[in-house]
């Protein structure tokens, strides 16, 4: 879980060969798809290779929110988060 003030969030990482999938929860609730990053698709996204990920792209252009990533299958691993 992170707390962030920033409009984006991306997060260098790599999955397992057949993927990683983690749900991304924006606040407390699942984000929106206003909100999604190009990389997560129906409030997931699928870690596989190792590559930077856009996860958030806040509609509002930003501010003070909370991003709570829940891995669902083994194989994650983050090196990186960066914001903007």
């Amino acid at each position: 879980m992170y707390e962030y003030d920033a409009g984006n969030v991306y997060m260098v990482a790599a999955g397992a060969s057949a993927g990683t999938t983690v749900e991304v929860m924006q606040d407390g609730q699942p984000i929106s798809a206003a909100d999604a990053g190009s990389d997560v698709h129906d409030g997931k996204i699928i870690i596989s290779g190792n590559k930077l990920y856009n996860i958030v792209k806040n509609a509002d252009g930003g501010g003070e929110h909370t991003l709570q990533l829940i891995v669902e299958t083994p194989g994650l691993e983050a090196f990186t988060f960066t914001f903007g």
